[in-house]
This record gives structure tokens, C-alpha cells and sequence, in this order.
């Protein structure tokens, strides 16, 4: 059988084993009944054969980043148009001072587990800016919530470098 090798098995490949389930499994759920929908939705998968290593900037719509005002919390939003795999998060080191990561989210996913992270851990020559998250998928968000704890405002911008699929 030939099959051909897509640019999204690519990036899976070497992830490794999603679960491990030994021993019993218990159903602890009312069994599913089958329906007929009476005008199913048909989707086309789409087959992504190409990618690209690209910067997803993230700086809340204004040209030259988010104003973010003392002592408050503030959210970074992006959607990429195809999906994309983060590789690294960036702040810049001249606005990372005095400001925290409070919370990253991919849907359901939260990559900031317990109090606040410090900016500083993924500034441009930190050498823990590498992260391993789910793949955002196209139209999905990608929330960032900042926490300025500075005494004055900061205007900046966060860098997401990872690999966009393409068909």
C-alpha cells in the first residue's frame, strides 16, 4: 500500500503513544443511540502537503502592540487562518520587566498551570522560549493574558513561531 506522507503526519510523527489504557475499561454512560440526521452536513478533510515555519504576531489589532495599563491584566488574541503549531513564544526582553503570564489557552487547553508565570522565561534570549502545545487549528484562538505589574504602561507585542500547514 503507498501512502502518501501529509505535512500534519510529518509533524505528528515521533509524538509518541496519546494513551496508554491497561485493564478494564468501564462505560459509565447511557449507550449512544444511533440517529439519522435529516439534511447531514458533509465536510471535505482537507490534505495539507505543505508547511512553513512562520512568526504568528500577536499584538491585539494595534500597530505597534497593546497598550497595557499598570497593574492590570490584559488579553493577547489570535487566529491562525490555516493550522499551526507553536514551537516558541517570545516576548521582547525590553518589555518582559515586571510582566506576568497569567494564563495561555488553546480551546480547553491551559498552558499555564498554577500563579503567574514571569514574561522574562520567554524573552528573546531566554533559553526556555521553546514550548510543545497542542496544534491551533484554522479560525481557532489563541488567548494570552499578560498581568503588567510594573508602575507604568507598557505598549508591546508577543511573537508565536511555529509551522503553518497548507494544502
Amino acid at each position: 500500500m503507498n501512502h502518501k506522507q501529509t505535512a500534519y503526519d510529518a509533524l505528528l510523527r515521533g509524538a509518541g503513544d496519546r494513551a496508554n489504557l491497561n485493564g478494564a475499561i468501564e462505560v459509565v454512560a447511557d449507550p449512544a443511540i444511533q440517529a439519522t440526521p435529516q439534511n447531514p452536513t458533509r465536510y471535505q478533510d482537507v490534505e495539507y502537503t505543505k508547511s512553513d515555519d512562520i512568526h504568528l504576531g500577536i499584538a491585539t489589532g494595534s500597530q505597534g502592540g497593546l497598550v497595557h495599563a499598570t497593574l492590570t491584566a490584559a488579553l493577547f488574541q489570535a487566529q491562525p487562518s490555516d493550522p499551526f503549531k507553536p514551537r516558541a513564544l517570545v516576548v521582547p526582553s525590553s518589555h518582559s520587566w515586571q510582566l506576568y503570564i497569567r494564563a495561555i489557552k488553546i480551546g480547553s487547553f491551559n498552558a499555564v498551570d498554577g500563579d503567574d508565570i514571569p514574561a522574562e522565561v520567554h524573552s528573546e534570549v531566554s533559553l526556555s522560549q521553546f514550548v510543545s502545545w497542542p496544534t491551533i487549528q484554522a479560525n481557532q484562538p489563541i488567548q494570552i493574558t499578560m498581568w503588567n505589574q510594573a508602575g507604568w504602561n507598557k505598549r508591546y507585542s508577543i511573537d508565536l513561531r511555529g509551522t503553518r500547514l497548507r494544502p
